[in-house]
């Protein structure tokens, strides 16, 4: 409210975008005759096209399980940063990779282990640290030790406490190991369908019609019959206006 805008798109086979920014800036600057009710003076503001995305991506599935469709998405991804113009990917829906621990209430009270010495026990062994540096004339090198947990077996064999007889008790005696995936913090859909949303961005000095033509392209000769990717349209209208 109280605010005009006027948007100036620089043909981007100029071949100085700088100057015409600068021209632009002085013919503002020479105008005197404002209305009084105008009291601050205009202010230009240059957006970079590249910071805003061009086009979202949807990609589902109804056969592949969410593993699947991720490891598939993966793939996809790649290929998208190797076509020309694009310069990087965001991804919604993408839930990052674990390691799931589920406790078995009857071997803990067989083995007498409370649940904290399980977490205590992983809590020491997942742990990175940076135990000093390496100094030089010509440059420092930090010493880190490295014991995070990587595998099922290095989680399974991680040792609770020993018995009376000798035997060590370990996370594998009392849990089911096994990979899993964060819990979702939100959810994304694209046609009212479950999917991994990829949000793309162009090259600063790409033009964005041609690169959102030649994506629009490549997807629709990468579609399979495992998988569905749809294009969120109603930016794509607002591109090229049909």
């Amino acid at each position: 409210e109280g605010v005009s805008r006027v948007s100036v798109q620089i043909d981007p086979d100029h071949k100085d975008e700088d100057e015409v920014v600068q021209k632009i800036r002085e013919a503002v600057n020479r105008i005197s005759n404002f209305p009084p009710e105008v009291e601050d003076l205009p202010t230009i503001i240059r957006v970079d096209s590249s910071l805003f995305p061009f086009l979202e991506v949807g990609f589902s599935s109804k056969t592949l399980s969410y593993s699947e469709l991720r490891k598939k998405a993966i793939i996809f991804e790649k290929k998208l940063l190797n076509q020309e113009g694009i310069s990087k990917v965001q991804k919604y829906g993408f839930q990052d990779r674990e390691i799931k621990i589920a406790l078995n209430p009857s071997q803990l009270k067989q083995y007498q282990v409370p649940i904290t010495a399980v977490s205590e026990a992983i809590r020491v062994r997942n742990v990175r640290k940076t135990l000093g540096a390496i100094k030089s004339p010509t440059h420092t090198k930090n010493i880190v030790s490295l014991a995070e947990l990587k595998t099922l077996e290095e989680v399974e064999n991680i040792i609770l406490r020993s018995t009376y007889e000798g035997k060590l008790i370990q996370i594998k005696d009392i849990a089911r190991v096994k990979h899993g995936f964060k819990e979702a913090t939100q959810e994304t859909r694209m046609n009212g369908v479950n999917s991994i949303l990829m949000v793309l961005f162009k090259n600063e000095n790409s033009d964005m019609i041609e690169v959102a033509k030649k994506t629009k392209e490549f997807i629709e000769n990468e579609d399979d019959k495992e998988t569905e990717i749809s294009i969120n349209y109603t930016r794509y209208v607002l591109l090229f206006g049909q």
